[in-house]
């Protein structure tokens, strides 16, 4: 559970400002070729049964749907644990930069919704509650490749809450995270390899705040598409233990 719960972490970190505030390719951060209309990915617990990985039956698949615009940009994204649609995304642009996030309940209601402003590479994130009321905010920096390069948030009042510093490779696949709480401690460094093809083959996670906690994991594409997207990856730990399964169902334009 606490493995798990740290890998969430970092995910949720690791991937923030997936879609692109300065409107470059959401594809390719996510290892999409071609002409993206919708990818459907379903992530599953894995264990192994006679040598091999697979989706444990005792466990439900946490699933995310996201659809694109011609251009490449996230449109919508649902998620969805237990068969149930528990979050949905709408993303609106404005002559190519994302202006717009609104986020849904399950009822349809709206829950939160964020405004987009952009300083010449420095992008101020505003935060609002289903009622208008200002939550908080975040100040999304980013270098002359427009790659994200810091996240710093703040509540209402202006405190910062934590922030988070990103490295790149020379080829623009991030490699370095560092996350800061709002004293300017060090929580917690992940880092990430990459193969040739620019696919995630490793990740280290290291919790430097309380008990220098570290995990390691790895990563087998084991399926492409005919345009070389892959389908299906499966996770493992530093042990060579299966973790989890991904798999996804895409379709293009």
């Amino acid at each position: 559970m606490k493995t798990k719960f740290l890998l969430l972490i970092v995910s949720v970190a690791f991937f923030a400002c997936q879609s692109s505030t300065t409107g470059s390719d959401d594809l390719k951060k996510m290892n999409l070729n071609g002409k993206v209309k919708s990818m459907k990915e379903s992530r599953y617990d894995a264990v192994e049964k006679f040598g091999e990985a697979v989706p444990d039956e005792d466990s439900e698949p946490t699933v995310v749907v996201w659809h694109f615009n011609k251009d490449g940009n996230i449109q919508k994204e649902f998620r969805e644990k237990r068969d149930d649609l528990f979050l949905s995304k709408e993303y609106i642009y404005e002559k190519g930069k994302l202006k717009e996030i609104i986020e849904y309940a399950q009822n349809g209601e709206i829950r939160r919704k964020n405004l987009f402003i952009d300083n010449e590479g420095v992008i101020e994130e505003l935060s609002y509650d289903k009622d208008g009321n200002l939550k908080g905010k975040y100040i999304n920096k980013y270098d002359d490749k427009n790659n994200l390069v810091e996240i710093a948030s703040y509540d209402s009042e202006g405190n910062i809450n934590f922030k988070f510093v990103y490295k790149y490779d020379d080829r623009g696949n991030r490699i370095e995270l560092k996350s800061y709480s709002s004293d300017g401690k060090p929580m917690y460094i992940s880092t990430s390899k990459y193969n040739d093809k620019n696919l995630l083959i490793q990740s280290e996670f290291t919790n430097v705040h309380f008990d220098e906690y570290t995990h390691e994991n790895y990563y087998e594409y084991v399926t492409f598409d005919k345009h070389k997207s892959w389908t299906k990856r499966i996770e493992y730990d530093e042990d060579s233990a299966p973790e989890g399964i991904i798999i996804r169902e895409i379709e293009y334009y």
